[in-house]
């Protein structure tokens, strides 16, 4: 099971390249940078911190897929077709560090050494974790999918009311989202491992 905390390390030589053409913006935790169902056109490439991936429901329910570390572009779909509607809302996990790049910035971007690549590359990542989280729900049990969310989690996150200077809080029903696992499952998981701490 792959981590469903990614991040990727790029050449230095490329992001030196990419930099000449993005806007740094920086997000605090928990403010949105794109909202599902939002048209956007733009590209965003992480450069420090995790963007949480959340999709609504049509009846109201809420959903966390996935975050994204460093080195992940966001918004690659929309941006190589010109345009599109989100179809999930992305909110800054973390502080977040992130270069925009606009419509003018393409031309440029495209003729930067291995940009096309990495983000073909950026795209089959995410293929791969989708991936992965099927397989993990078909693979593994929900005690095993809870215990590699937290484990996954570990360098930059806290969890079950424990609290560390200089990291952020991942709740129960985002564990229990990533794992696939009930809230009820999870709070038995958290009961059962807090007695054995």
């Amino acid at each position: 099971m792959d981590s469903f905390f990614p991040e990727i390390d790029l050449p230095q030589q490329f992001l030196t390249k990419i930099r000449k053409y993005g806007k740094q913006k920086t997000f605090k935790p928990k403010e949105i940078i794109i909202h599902q169902g939002e048209w956007f056109n733009d590209l965003y490439f992480i450069e420090e911190g995790f963007v949480k991936y959340t999709l609504f429901s049509i009846e109201g329910g809420v959903q966390t897929i996935c975050y994204l570390g460093k080195g992940f572009f966001l918004g690659e779909y929309a941006y190589t077709s010109g345009g599109d509607n989100s179809t999930v809302t992305l909110e800054a996990a973390t502080t977040l560090k992130l270069l925009l790049f606009n419509q003018n910035d393409k031309t440029n971007l495209y003729r930067i050494a291995d940009f096309k690549r990495f983000l073909l590359r950026n795209m089959a990542l995410m293929t791969r974790l989708v991936k992965t989280q099927i397989e993990s729900l078909s693979l593994y049990t929900s005690e095993q999918r809870i215990a590699k969310t937290i484990e996954d989690s570990k360098k930059h996150f806290t969890y079950f009311g424990k609290k560390e200077a200089g990291k952020y809080y991942l709740t129960k029903k985002e564990i229990a989202d990533l794992s696939g696992c009930s809230l009820e499952t999870v709070n038995r998981y958290a009961k059962i491992h807090s007695q054995k701490e």
